[in-house]
């Protein structure tokens, strides 16, 4: 069965239980006839090759991707999750891909932590951001339930 699924380009992963779509870089949730229906929608997968395929995916009892607990930061990258580049707030590390949303963010919540210097009282944002993260997430671009890796 797990090869019947390597075929189709999905990886059942262990420990945390969930289907991942080798293709896509992230966890499907797996009710219904969902994982069947992405390959068909999103890869063009023949309905002779998904045919029974949802049964098994079933037969795992898999949680919903939501559930799933978020692995240890820093930690070796999953070979089969999708890699995000992005940035965090040293404060709150509040993660994002965006460098402006994360300016906004500092200048909104933490405008009495920026030190202001220079002749026009320029702030360094940037002493306040910790850039160049690789991140991975269960979800497609779920930064907010990401990990650093």
């Amino acid at each position: 069965q797990i090869q019947r699924l390597q075929n189709l380009h999905l990886h059942y992963n262990l420990p945390e239980s969930a289907i991942i779509c080798m293709r896509c870089g992230y966890a499907l949730k797996a009710d219904a006839d969902r994982v069947g229906r992405h390959l068909g929608e999103h890869h063009g997968v023949p309905k002779s090759a998904r045919r029974g395929l949802n049964s098994l995916i079933l037969t795992l009892s898999l949680p919903d991707p939501d559930a799933l607990p978020m692995r240890a930061g820093r930690s070796a990258p999953h070979p089969h999750l999708a890699l995000q580049v992005g940035a965090a707030c040293r404060h709150c590390q509040l993660r994002s891909t965006s460098l402006e949303l994360l300016s906004r963010h500092l200048k909104k919540l933490y405008k009495d932590k920026i030190k202001k210097t220079g002749a026009r009282g320029n702030q360094w944002l940037r002493d306040h951001i910790e850039d160049n993260l690789t991140f991975q997430s269960w979800k497609a671009n779920d930064i907010h339930h990401s990990w650093i890796v």
